[in-house]
């Protein structure tokens, strides 16, 4: 697909580029995306787990799943600041 630089060559050519999530658009979009997923986990893990945990197990798993989903949220806005 791209041309590989040669030695003569300095860069590379190639019109190919990949734009993943570069717009401030999609990074709303994955923003809420995560904020909807974690909300289903919570309401699932509500409904049909969290009766076989104590409560001090029940907040750990939601502490624990916020943290990932902050994390993920974290990392598409960091990408998108420092590029």
């Amino acid at each position: 697909m791209c041309k590989q630089a040669t030695e003569s060559e300095s860069n590379i050519n190639c019109p190919i580029k990949l734009r993943i999530m570069n717009s401030l658009g999609t990074k709303i979009a994955g923003t809420v995306i995560v904020g909807v997923c974690w909300l289903a986990f919570a309401i699932l893990f509500l409904t049909f787990f969290a009766g076989n945990f104590d409560f001090f197990q029940d907040l750990e798993v939601f502490i624990v799943s916020l943290i990932v989903a902050i994390s993920i949220v974290a990392v598409i806005w960091i990408k998108w600041a420092l590029g």
